[in-house]
């Protein structure tokens, strides 16, 4: 004999309906208690490091950091791939590892061999940052944004303004721009103007780096007042920079060129 639904249900009317208030019921539960969520928590088996080099070139920083810090990481328990990226300014070293691995203790155990590479690095090295690639760290918008008129103004507009009030938005953990190069101070030198002068190139960077300071220099204590010393020094427009001394009556202008612009702009 076949089942029939239609014939159960007139047959067994009080189990029907006491069936479907408890479907109702759970649905009602459900819906008051379990966690809405854009995605489910999910843990990908990968970290990254990214370490900075600033003002450096891709063979630079693939001889001085990325090779250095590929024989350290290389020791990582369980790891299962190794890939690393070298570009100006420095560079990234991404880890896979194997599934089911504790990310909690591989993250100390990345933490451990930075501080055994930081060593071997240059002095110019300047933070070395830990990426944790989970489902939390996906973007829940993305959008674009323009007008007409200047770009590098909008551009400048949208990152001093628009930012930090999108920043101060109640449940914002982050957010990215691109899209649109950010102009910066390039210095570029002239080698055989410096060679002719008889100047290093290292000296040089040497002392435009120790002649831009804004550091703490301590503090004064006046009876029951405390004051916060600090010591500037700090160029603020790239005219400053190019009137810097560099030595025997030299100025940087002399040797270098002095501009305010993209860096991946071809001049």
């Amino acid at each position: 004999m076949r089942f029939s639904l239609p014939a159960f249900a007139i047959r067994r009317p009080v189990t029907v309906w006491m069936i479907n208030i408890t479907v109702i019921g759970l649905g009602v539960i459900g819906v008051s208690r379990m966690p809405l969520e854009f995605m489910p928590k999910i843990q990908f088996p990968f970290m990254g490091v990214y370490i900075a080099y600033p003002g450096a070139t891709p063979p630079q920083v693939e001889e001085e950091v990325t090779i250095p810090a590929e024989g350290e990481f290389r020791t990582l328990p369980n790891l299962e791939q190794l890939f690393s990226n070298s570009s100006s300014d420095g560079c990234f070293i991404g880890f896979q590892f194997k599934p089911g691995t504790d990310l909690h203790e591989s993250i100390a155990d990345v933490r451990d061999r930075i501080e055994r590479v930081r060593l071997n690095l240059p002095d110019a090295v300047d933070n070395v940052y830990i990426q944790h690639f989970n489902s939390d760290a996906l973007p829940v918008m993305e959008f674009g944004l323009s007008r007409d008129g200047d770009e590098k103004e909008f551009a400048h507009l949208v990152r001093m303004d628009l930012l930090p009030k999108l920043k101060r938005l109640e449940g914002v953990a982050e957010i990215e721009i691109w899209g649109a190069d950010e102009d910066s101070v390039m210095v570029e030198f002239d080698q055989n103007a410096l060679r002719r002068h008889n100047l290093s190139i290292y000296q040089v960077i040497a002392l435009i780096r120790d002649s831009n300071i804004n550091v703490s220099a301590g503090e004064l204590t006046s009876g029951r007042q405390k004051f916060l010393v600090r010591a500037l020094d700090e160029f603020n427009r790239p005219e400053e920079l190019a009137e810097l001394v560099v030595g025997n009556g030299l100025r940087l202008k002399d040797v270098a060129s002095v501009g305010y612009r993209p860096r991946n702009e071809d001049r």
